[in-house]
């Protein structure tokens, strides 16, 4: 068997797998009367995503999602809603990662409560009640979620990024 040495450094190449789990932190409060559709939305990658004793995303590298969703609350009790879809964040060579997973939440309805107090109260008080709303959708800042790799992702990292595989732990 020979064993060549190379001197000259040079990129390898490696899978971040589709599925992989990668933990993330709402940067920012998102809510129904703070945010509207479209928004983007920040998060944090709360730990390392390694393969073997490599890092392919570091912690605290910023990840993206959007407000796919957002109805306001409403009138009669009706509580707010939004839906968020997670998009990407960037692995350490700065290569684009596609995520996937949403987030989804709805306030609290006073539907129920509303309709009993309009029937129960005085008719021209009654009315004043109809106008109660509804609870506004939120998450508040630090929530923590995970998303998953949307796909295989081809990586080329330089060679500082490795660990000999000598130095690997079965």
């Amino acid at each position: 068997m020979n064993l060549f040495v190379c001197p000259f450094s040079f990129a390898r190449e490696v899978i971040l797998e589709n599925g992989t789990k990668v933990r993330l932190k709402l940067v920012d409060k998102v809510s129904t009367n703070l945010n509207n559709e479209g928004d983007e939305v920040n998060f944090i990658v709360m730990d390392d995503v390694k393969l073997a004793d490599t890092t392919l995303i570091k912690e605290g590298t910023r990840a993206t999602g959007f407000i796919a969703e957002l109805i306001p609350k409403g009138k009669v009790g009706k509580a707010g809603r939004l839906a968020i879809y997670l998009d990407s964040t960037k692995a350490i060579n700065g290569k684009r990662v596609p995520l996937s997973g949403t987030l989804t939440r709805k306030g609290e309805d006073k539907i129920i409560l509303t309709a009993i107090l309009s029937v129960l109260a005085f008719p021209p008080f009654s009315l004043l009640f109809l106008t109660m709303t509804g609870h506004d959708a939120q998450l508040p800042a630090g929530y923590q979620t995970n998303a998953r790799v949307d796909r295989d992702v081809i990586l080329s990292l330089d060679n500082s990024s490795f660990v000999p595989v000598s130095d690997f732990k079965y």
